[in-house]
């Protein structure tokens, strides 16, 4: 696999504080990287030493291409400007170099992938978080990166706007952007993450995340009438359920593929309404941990 960015012996430190030590990294070409470990651990920090924001205090990084690399950045979170979505994608396009035919035929393509159209005039200061979450992605795709660093993409979202950004975000891998997230939340490592970094006192470790087994997600609404604990969580083959609207009665349940058709049944049979059915994989993540072995263990994500 190709490298587009090789961190070798990296360290950073700030007023005598070492946020970073000897971090040995590699990022290839079409790859998803996602960057784990509690606040403070360090996870802002390496994403703005791979993009160039921060210098290491020792250390070397390699830039496949050099200069002529194009990276794509989304900070944790963009302010509520008085510009349409229009006008702040014209003056970022600007500063990246691009011409205005560039910058309109790209922008046109974009808010349909992000179905933004009805809101590319409107003021942003009026967006909810996920709409200028969008914008925010829309600006650091806008040239077309080779690869794209994302800081905490779905941090504050509810839960309809993160699976928006990330089908968004998995059509960006489809496309052959490489990109590296710092996250904490499990669906974000599971539908995107080849490779997880771990951060943990200063040191990283690196995992692979490999596809354990796929399940099935199901969406329903349950009848009034109907008590979710006595009768659905009796129906064999159902791993989960969890209330995802209190207002609609409505539930998302998981069970295993295989036993998908059997679930299925049994809800119809209670005159459950099916909202929708889609595929999920669980994925775990085979241990590497070269840099603090102390934390060997391998994790699912289930």
């Amino acid at each position: 696999m190709e490298g587009l960015v090789k961190l070798e012996q990296v360290t950073k430190s700030y007023d005598r504080r070492v946020i970073l030590q000897h971090v040995e990294l590699s990022i290839g070409a079409q790859e998803a990287v996602s960057i784990t470990g509690t606040n403070g651990s360090g996870k802002s920090t390496l994403l703005r030493l791979i993009a160039g924001l921060a210098k290491p205090t020792s250390g070397m990084i390699h830039r496949h291409g050099g200069s002529k690399q194009r990276i794509g950045f989304v900070p944790d979170r963009l302010p509520k400007l008085r510009l349409t979505p229009e006008e702040y994608l014209f003056s970022m396009g600007g500063m990246q170099g691009m011409s205005k035919e560039d910058i309109s035929a790209r922008l046109d393509e974009l808010l349909a992938l992000f179905k933004m159209e009805d809101a590319a005039a409107r003021r942003m200061n009026t967006f909810s978080k996920g709409m200028l979450q969008k914008v925010n992605l829309m600006q650091a795709v806008l040239n077309k990166p080779d690869l794209l660093l994302l800081d905490e993409p779905l941090s504050g979202l509810d839960t309809d706007s993160q699976r928006e950004l990330i089908r968004l975000l998995r059509h960006m891998k489809q496309q052959g952007i490489a990109m590296v997230m710092s996250c904490h939340e499990v669906s974000l490592v599971e539908q995107l993450a080849d490779r997880c970094v771990s951060i943990h006192r200063g040191s990283v470790a690196v995992t692979e995340v490999r596809p354990l087994e796929e399940d099935v997600q199901i969406e329903v609404t349950v009848p009034a009438s109907l008590s979710i604990r006595e009768e659905i969580g009796r129906i064999e083959g159902i791993l989960s359920y969890d209330e995802h609207d209190t207002i609609s009665d409505r539930y998302v349940i998981r069970s295993r593929q295989h036993d998908s058709d059997h679930v299925l049944f049994e809800l119809l049979m209670r005159k459950c309404s099916i909202v929708s059915v889609q595929a999920s994989v669980r994925r775990y993540t085979g241990t590497n941990y070269a840099q603090h072995p102390s934390r060997q263990e391998g994790r699912e994500y289930a």
